[in-house]
């Protein structure tokens, strides 16, 4: 008896769970749920560090602004894969990009093989984040600290994916509403097997049994960061074209799949998932 509840602990503490409690999961394709990291991935540069936010409702906001290798503090908008995956063990031409990179088509323009200084480049055989270009999702290349603390436990939900979720699993309209916590407006998301009276239950109560808010945690175009606490948007792992991925646009009313008409260097939200065993 002792050794299992010792091993239970272990996995407890590493953020797994021998049995996933079925009433806390979101299908994502007809035979397939994911349970949702805690909050929103942040990432310290000095430290080379990556954690999920302490609340859901945690935005950074304008203090990404300060972007930079030297930067002390966090940040949490992202160029889309940037999870500081160094591909030059396949060209050496193609730059090393870190999590916090910003400068992108400005400073590697001059590249052909990566003229955004993140994938997809040449040297990437799949131009999503996806099978032999994995190591360029954030949640599959990087230990999360206050996440199990190892590589290859999350990864960015696909496109289809986020689309499932919004429109295609049972009662989806029913199972999403806009919500605002602590002054903060985004997307509230109830598990499959939610049930009650959202209107009657306060976010704590809300979170026992599942719930997942994405904030609206603006977004960052180069230095500038706009819209945060209002609106905001979550990148997938799909790429649209050599030079623009999908994401998921959390806005004022209304939530919806986009392509990145800007390309793949705006600073946007990042929450991770990781695929649950129900059975």
């Amino acid at each position: 008896m002792k050794k299992i509840i010792l091993t239970f602990c272990i996995l407890t503490s590493l953020g797994l769970s021998a049995k996933k409690n079925t009433s806390m999961v979101f299908s994502v394709a007809p035979n397939r749920q994911v349970e949702f990291s805690k909050g929103n991935l942040q990432y310290q540069a000095t430290t080379n560090t990556f954690r999920f936010a302490k609340h859901q409702y945690d935005i950074i906001g304008d203090a990404n602004e300060n972007i930079g290798p030297d930067y002390e503090g966090w940040i949490d908008l992202f160029a889309w894969a940037s999870s500081g995956y160094d591909n030059r063990a396949n060209d050496p031409n193609v730059l090393y990009v870190y999590p916090w990179s910003w400068r992108c088509r400005l400073e590697h323009s001059a590249n052909p093989l990566n003229p955004f200084g993140y994938g997809p480049s040449k040297t990437m055989e799949e131009a999503s984040l996806v099978g032999t270009s994995r190591e360029y999702d954030w949640g599959v290349h990087n230990p999360i600290k206050n996440g199990g603390n190892r590589k290859d436990m999350w990864r960015t939900l696909t496109r289809d994916e986020w689309q499932y979720l919004l429109t295609g699993r049972a009662n989806a309209k029913q199972l999403q509403r806009m919500y605002d916590v602590n002054g903060v407006h985004g997307l509230l998301l109830l598990p499959d097997n939610f049930q009650g009276d959202v209107s009657q239950m306060s976010f704590k109560q809300l979170e026992k049994q599942g719930a997942i808010f994405l904030p609206g945690g603006g977004m960052r175009f180069h230095l500038k960061v706009v819209d945060a606490g209002n609106q905001g948007s979550y990148w997938s792992s799909t790429a649209a074209s050599m030079g623009s991925a999908y994401f998921m646009g959390v806005y004022p009313g209304y939530a919806s799949l986009s392509t990145e008409l800007y390309g793949k260097h705006p600073g946007r939200s990042v929450r991770l998932v990781r695929d649950v065993n129900t059975k």
